[in-house]
């Protein structure tokens, strides 16, 4: 093995230097998720040693605190996916009173790209004073009544950006404008939006606020219609065929079916739709091409709105005969 250089050596000092003098938390973890390096200034947080850290989960070091931290630290090992402004709040097992973080996770990969440990950034929220807080309250309420951007107003009403905007040509959903230099700044007003959203049919528009449920979730998940035109994708949806999900609203699934054909695709889903209710393993691609194999279910959410889920990835796409089933014991071979 080569000697460093000594530039190399005086990177690999400040490094160091930036790693141990922080004046936040820093922390690499494993696939195990236990701590594989800390910072002292997070050590200290947490009134154990650095060593002790090592190799210990988050679970052990700050218990229930870890029921937000660990699921997040698991998509990153999962997706490759940063994640960023995670609320943390809680009591530490070494301490008597509540507090509060913001933790941000990014994967750390090897040269093929696969995530071998994810980072960790984590920074304390300082307590308010009483006049703090009363001062954070008013501006609390005041943005209570505003949603301020296309994606705030869409995550309220629980669909993609696209959606809001065909709402409000074809049902007058209630955008404001504030005329900018270049172009206008859109917001809505949520009062307005709750009354929009109790007089205006749901039939014509489709329940989507169930859909929250699913988009939230972070198994990769498409919204479709009784035609198979996407409706909605969540984000894990989206970084797996890697677009966004206003991309992928209007197109086919059969755009992402891959190695199938046009009738088989056809029988396959009247099937679905008598079933109700399927499992399945079936090969889809990714926009660049790539395909993957997944293992997925399909049920109906309502009338003419269903949900296609991936349970599981494989490495390797399949060849055999996919098989269906539906809801119950009775096989659907195709």
């Amino acid at each position: 093995m080569g000697r460093c250089s000594a530039s190399d050596e005086k990177f690999v000092a400040s490094l160091a230097a930036f790693f141990n003098n922080s004046n936040v938390g820093l922390a690499v973890f494993d696939e195990e998720l236990r701590y594989q390096a800390i910072n002292p200034w997070l050590a200290n947080v947490h009134r154990y040693s650095v060593d002790f850290h090592l190799g210990q989960t988050v679970r052990t070091i700050i218990g229930a605190v870890a029921d937000r931290p660990e699921p997040a630290i698991r998509r990153v090992f999962a997706t490759g996916c940063t994640i960023s402004n995670l609320e943390v709040g809680g009591k530490l097992p070494t301490k008597t009173v509540d507090e509060r973080w913001v933790d941000n996770f990014f994967p750390i990969k090897d040269q093929t790209g696969k995530v071998r440990q994810v980072g960790g950034v984590i920074v304390p929220v300082p307590e308010m004073t009483k006049g703090d807080e009363a001062s954070v309250c008013q501006e609390a309420k005041a943005s209570a009544r505003v949603l301020r951007s296309w994606k705030e107003i869409a995550v309220y009403v629980g669909t993609c950006a696209k959606t809001v905007q065909r709402w409000e040509q074809s049902h007058r959903f209630p955008i404001r404008r504030v005329k900018a230099n270049k172009g206008s700044v859109v917001f809505a007003m949520r009062r307005e939006v709750d009354t929009w959203l109790s007089n205006v049919s749901r039939t014509a528009l489709g329940d989507k606020r169930p859909w929250a449920t699913f988009l939230n979730s972070p198994l990769p998940t498409f919204i479709l219609d009784d035609a198979r035109v996407i409706l909605d994708a969540n984000l894990s949806m989206a970084n797996l065929i890697s677009t966004t999900a206003d991309n992928l609203v209007g197109q086919k699934l059969d755009n992402f079916i891959s190695g199938t054909t046009f009738p088989r695709t056809e029988r396959e889903w009247l099937l679905f739709q008598t079933a109700g209710a399927s499992v399945g393993l079936g090969n889809f691609c990714r926009l660049d091409g790539t395909v993957i194999a997944a293992e997925y279910t399909l049920s109906t959410m309502q009338p003419g709105i269903r949900t296609l889920t991936f349970t599981s990835l494989r490495n390797q796409p399949v060849s055999k005969k996919h098989r269906f089933q539906r809801a119950g014991p009775s096989l659907l071979q195709l």
